[in-house]
């Protein structure tokens, strides 16, 4: 379980085929990351299975690849860290799964400095799960949505956001990952059941 909140930005330093996935090792400053910790990378839940000389490598099987943006990465590029959530953390964002719902793609990205706000399309099918002053992830990141559409909603960004996280390398067009809120899933999902059963 995660907040939505970065710790650190990586650098992907390798990218191998494994297994029919990938094997992917990132830098990171986070010294304290151990063998077999989740990590969210991008807002994906990755498992740390290597780690050495401040590189952490993750595997990723097909479904993961299929599912994410994962496929689009390449070395050099940067992604946003965040170690799992601890019992006595504070819980600065909004719980955060790290199960990645859909790919979307950023239609607009402006900043008028200091002040940003990017608008990302998506699948209608999600639109249920979207809700206006409601929580979204985006590439890992806890930003509240200001402005929804049925296939599409805006997210205002001040500056520390814009230069703590993958954000300041984005532009429009570029894809990002996904994670609507875990509580309006279930709430959709039980009221869609309640229907089904005439309850």
């Amino acid at each position: 379980m995660f907040t939505g909140l970065i710790e650190d930005i990586g650098r992907i330093e390798t990218i191998k085929p494994f297994l029919g996935g990938l094997e992917i090792a990132v830098s990171t400053q986070l010294s304290d990351i151990c063998l077999g910790d989740s990590v969210a990378l991008n807002g994906i839940c990755s498992t740390a299975v290597s780690i050495e000389n401040g590189i952490v490598t993750f595997q990723y099987m097909k479904e993961s690849l299929d599912k994410t943006t994962l496929s689009l990465w390449r070395t050099g590029g940067h992604v946003n860290l965040e170690r799992c959530l601890l019992p006595t953390d504070r819980l600065g964002g909004h719980l955060v799964s790290g199960h990645v719902d859909t790919v979307g793609e950023i239609t607009s990205f402006v900043v008028s400095e200091p002040w940003g706000t990017i608008t990302i399309s998506f699948d209608k099918q999600f639109a249920p799960y979207v809700i206006d002053k409601g929580s979204i992830t985006i590439d890992g990141i806890s930003l509240t949505i200001t402005t929804v559409s049925e296939s599409s909603l805006s997210c205002a960004l001040i500056p520390h956001t814009i230069s703590h996280t993958v954000l300041q390398y984005l532009k429009s067009g570029d894809s990002v990952n996904l994670e609507f809120d875990s509580v309006g899933k279930y709430l959709y999902r039980f009221w869609e059941l309640s229907k089904r059963s005439n309850l």
